[in-house]
């Protein structure tokens, strides 16, 4: 499987954060190192250097800042800092991969269960990222003392989950998509879609999940998790687009219907990030700032993973969607040094 990554419309990934041009990591250490000796702390300083680099070079400054000073860099912003800034600052030294693994971690040996967190990172995911996620899991559970392989995610996901969340994520965990081969994606640019779906096979599908659902008295939950959990996601657009031909209700809104709670949420965000994975991003984002207060923690990871993924492309689709700007909202609803580390993070100043 390629690692370069389009969505259904065949649009390119474009991060809103890029490597530093001209990057001097000893320069950083210095400066970092400036804002917060003496008396107080120059955040102005911290928000200009790590809203400016990616993961990669973060992770560099920390280890150089090691290397000069013998102290943690991570531990030492974590005393000068506080609140949503000092969290947001924290998961910033993490490359992608290894901060998605963190997310998971902390939401399973965490106080209680981050429901939301396990769907946001593994119902998203790729084959080959679930696979990544599995042996970060691993290396993150043997730094912290523990026995681990790469079935012990699944082994946590099974003792910290419950009914059919727990089997559509070990389902997923089980990275058995049917995803564009190389030479798939190469046709794609010739011949479109016929390229990568079966048309018969989507109209067969979607009357599998019709029958599941809506046509019957409760619902088959094991259908809609064997289909959406091994169906690629051009699959996936094309029975999605079948069965609005079969029912009143787009498929979407029959899974609203007939499940709910965190299996009607991990079905929902796994169908709309395998149709257009911006756009399901952008609903979670939009989710994390609606009401009376903010879900932070949802907020502030996904801005910093996707920063270096497809950000452009998610405050496109924010802005089609909800006809408002991401960055505004993220404005209005936070403030500080907390806000402009995260402005930072989605390229505006």
């Amino acid at each position: 499987m390629s690692q370069f990554k389009i969505n259904t419309c065949g649009t390119p990934c474009n991060p809103s954060l890029k490597p530093y041009p001209n990057f001097n990591v000893q320069s950083d250490v210095e400066l970092l190192k400036k804002a917060m000796d003496g008396m107080g702390t120059d955040e102005a300083m911290i928000v200009d250097i790590l809203g400016t680099r990616t993961s990669h070079q973060r992770v560099e400054i920390a280890e150089a800042y090691k290397a000069s000073y013998g102290e943690d860099l991570r531990k030492r912003l974590r005393s000068e800092l506080s609140g949503d800034f000092k969290k947001l600052v924290s998961l910033m030294f993490y490359t992608i991969p290894e901060l998605k693994a963190r997310i998971i971690y902390d939401a399973v040996h965490g106080p209680g269960t981050d429901e939301s967190a396990l769907v946001e990172v593994i119902c998203t995911s790729t084959n080959s990222e679930i696979e990544q996620l599995k042996k970060d899991y691993a290396k993150i559970c043997q730094k912290k003392g523990k026995t681990a392989t790469e079935d012990s995610l699944e082994e946590d996901i099974k003792d910290d989950t419950s009914g059919y969340f727990k089997r559509i994520l070990v389902a997923l965990l089980a990275a058995q998509r049917h995803e564009p081969t190389e030479q798939q994606l190469k046709d794609l640019a010739n011949r479109g879609l016929d390229a990568v779906i079966d048309k018969r096979a989507a109209e067969m599908d979607a009357q599998k999940l019709y029958d599941a659902g809506e046509k019957k008295l409760g619902t088959d939950e094991e259908t809609f998790i064997n289909i959406l959990c091994t169906r690629g996601p051009w699959q996936l657009a094309a029975i999605a687009k079948a069965y609005e031909k079969i029912s009143d209700k787009r498929l979407i809104e029959a899974i609203a219907s007939e499940t709910s709670g965190d299996f009607r949420r991990a079905l929902s965000i796994t169908l709309a990030a395998n149709i257009n994975t911006p756009m399901a991003f952008a609903a979670l984002l939009e989710e994390s700032m609606r009401g009376a207060g903010t879900n932070d923690n949802q907020l502030m990871r996904i801005i910093v993973w996707r920063s270096e993924v497809d950000m452009k492309e998610i405050k496109n689709c924010y802005l089609a969607r909800y006809n408002r700007e991401l960055v505004d909202d993220v404005k209005d609803d936070t403030s500080g040094d907390y806000e402009a580390l995260l402005c930072r993070l989605l390229g505006s100043q």
